[in-house]
This record gives C-alpha cells, sequence and structure tokens, in this order.
C-alpha cells in the first residue's frame, strides 16, 4: 500500500503591489469580539486610572472641604490635674476634704519617700520615680524644674514644702485653707478642631471663678 501523499500547504494570497495579505479564518472572526472586550476591561482596571469616584482619595465625588479631627483638649468634660491626685491622698480623717493641715503634716514624709537614696536631697531620677509613683507620668505637671527654685539640679526639704504650699494656695480658690472636690477639678467645654492643627485657640478652663489647672507658674496678683 503506497504511501499518502502529503496535502499541499495553501498559498498566501498576494496583493497587486506584492505585499502579503493574511488570510483572516472564520474561527479567528469569531474569536475577535472576546479579544477586543478583554483588552477594552484590562484598560478599565488599569491601577494608574482614577478611582470610580473621581477624587484623588477614593472618596465620595462632589462636596469638598477638610476632614474634622478632634484633639485631646477638643473632647471637654471634667479633668482634674496631676497634682490633684496628691491631695486627695492627704486627707487623713476620709472627709472628703483636705486640709492646709493635713497637707503641710504629710508633705515630709512625701519628700523622704521621693528621697530613694537618703542623701538629704531628690535628684532629677528620684523625682521622675516619684512623679510616675505619685501623679501617674515623670511628665506630668508640677515638673522637676518648678521644684528646684535655685537650679542646682536637686530639691530640698525647703524646695518641695514651698512648692506644695504654692500648688494648694492656687487651687484654693474661696482661700478658706480647705480643697474639696470641686478645688480639683477643672470643666472644659468641648471645642472642635477642624483639620489638621485647627485654629480656635485652646479651650478655657473653668473651675468655679474660672482660670486654669495649676502646675505652671502661679497666676499674676
Amino acid at each position: 500500500m503506497s504511501p499518502t501523499p502529503p496535502r499541499p500547504l495553501p498559498s498566501t494570497p498576494l496583493l497587486t503591489d506584492g505585499t502579503t495579505r493574511m488570510a483572516i479564518t472564520t474561527p479567528l472572526l469569531k474569536r475577535l469580539p472576546v479579544v477586543l472586550a478583554c483588552a477594552s476591561l484590562g484598560a478599565c482596571a488599569s491601577p494608574h486610572g482614577p478611582p470610580p469616584s473621581g477624587r484623588p482619595d477614593g472618596g465620595p465625588a462632589g462636596g469638598g472641604g477638610t476632614a474634622r479631627s478632634f484633639s485631646a483638649d477638643s473632647m471637654g468634660g471634667v479633668q482634674a490635674p496631676p497634682i490633684a491626685l496628691l491631695f486627695v491622698s492627704y486627707d487623713a480623717n476620709h472627709d472628703l476634704r483636705v486640709s492646709s493641715a493635713e497637707v503641710m503634716s504629710a508633705v515630709e514624709g512625701e519628700w523622704r519617700s521621693a528621697d530613694a537614696d537618703g542623701d538629704g536631697e531628690v535628684s532629677a531620677f528620684e523625682y521622675d520615680e516619684w512623679a510616675l509613683r505619685t501623679l501617674g507620668s515623670a511628665e506630668a505637671e508640677p515638673q522637676r524644674i518648678m521644684f528646684d527654685v535655685d537650679l542646682d539640679a536637686k530639691i530640698t526639704l525647703d524646695e518641695f514644702r514651698a512648692r506644695i504650699g504654692d500648688l494648694f494656695a492656687q487651687l484654693d480658690r474661696n482661700r478658706d485653707g480647705v480643697l474639696e472636690r470641686t478645688d480639683l477639678v477643672v470643666v472644659r467645654p468641648m471645642q472642635r478642631m477642624d483639620g489638621p492643627g485647627g485654629g480656635g485657640g485652646r479651650p478655657q478652663g473653668r473651675r468655679g471663678g474660672g482660670g486654669s489647672p495649676p502646675g505652671g507658674s502661679p497666676p499674676p496678683g
């Protein structure tokens, strides 16, 4: 039985100018719409195209304005300065009132608890440790420099006693020598802060007659 001769390859038709013309078969024509659709979808899904919302950040189209944010001060409400934690611990008779006598009788023991090595002075490291235990943070006010009057990097008993007395006087608004619970809190109104670092200033403190919380420099006379 003689082998089947190979089928001749179809000749490629030529154009009149001699260039080759591609033969487009029926199956290729059927697949062409699918290929074009896929290419179109790929272009629409490009990561470099704009988001569907039309805004660079992907937010809802239209509108505008700046996102609103709130700082800790803008939350408002009733707050207590860190020094209030110290004064309430001096309420020896637990009547929810702290007298100047109770404070002064407790000052020396407080200072000795801060003087960890018992050398008669409180160093910067010792003060930070004491503030962390007593005021809740080494960064809380009053800070060490507010006690160190002569700036010799140490706090004596006299410096400690004098500063505690000043802080008591700042809180004692009616000058009756007693701190009520209402003297130990600050009421701050809520204030909205627009945008990063928004303006409007800091909310003003209000404690009875007004004023800012203690811990900084005493108010002018």
